[in-house]
């Protein structure tokens, strides 16, 4: 292959990259959460930028991954988790890219967590690796139901709590699954828990994100949260195969 053959097959492959880093892992949500600072180039940024790289290649082999890097007081603690369904390759793009995305969203900081659809990213400058963590951000759809709001709810709780049942009931601390409605629509949702944290904490994460939802979306039709060690979501359309 001549040169400029390669050369312009690498732009091309940069440009598919590039075009999937923007568009293709579906970023929901970050959290800069922590006050400390560090500057560019010092071990932190080094050790930061190795977790980073460390955690997009060991992820994909079962979809979750721990890492430190560095000693004290330049040591860096990351958490990296994919959805159960995301192909290894979604999941190396996917973690790889939100390992670059939060250094631009929280530049410098000691903290950070972001969310994607398919992928989640967190670093501290301390150990949190088996802690419960409720921080996170939330979202509720703005279109709402055409049916009852009493029989819609009653839906979506029987829906969580068969996807919570089976969570807790999961090796991989994941479930999916749909829950049909009033004529031919149908209920979509999934949760989460990150492996480092106990079975009953994961329920607690569950229940204090489902609170969330059943105050907060009431009547819509869709809604989620994404908190340091869970995640649920609801939508009336199949959300995860997009």
């Amino acid at each position: 292959m001549s040169s400029s053959k390669f050369t312009s097959l690498l732009y091309l492959l940069s440009f598919v990259l590039l075009f999937k880093a923007a568009f293709g892992y579906g970023y929901l949500h970050h959290i800069c959460s922590s006050t400390e600072k560090f500057t560019t180039n010092d071990p932190f940024d080094t050790n930061l930028r190795d977790l980073a790289g460390n955690l997009s290649n060991a992820t994909p082999a079962n979809g979750f991954a721990l890492d430190s890097r560095g000693q004290s007081p330049y040591q860096v603690y990351g958490l990296a988790l994919c959805l159960v369904n995301v192909p290894k390759e979604d999941c190396w793009g996917c973690v790889s890219n939100a390992g670059q995305d939060i250094l631009n969203r929280c530049p410098n900081t000691k903290g950070a967590t972001i969310w994607y659809v398919k992928c989640l990213f967190k670093y501290r400058n301390e150990n949190f690796f088996g802690q419960l963590d409720l921080n996170g951000v939330g979202s509720c759809s703005p279109n709402n139901v055409s049916e009852s709001i009493i029989s819609f709810n009653e839906n979506r709780n029987n829906l969580w709590s068969q996807l919570a049942n089976e969570t807790l009931g999961s090796q991989n601390l994941y479930a999916v699954g749909s829950s049909e409605l009033n004529g031919s629509s149908k209920l979509y949702g999934f949760t989460q828990c990150t492996k480092d944290i106990s079975r009953a904490d994961c329920g607690v994460c569950l229940d204090s994100s489902f609170r969330y939802i059943s105050e907060n979306c009431n009547g819509k039709q869709g809604g989620s949260i994404s908190t340091g060690s869970c995640s649920i979501r609801y939508e009336m359309y199949e959300f995860l195969n997009n």
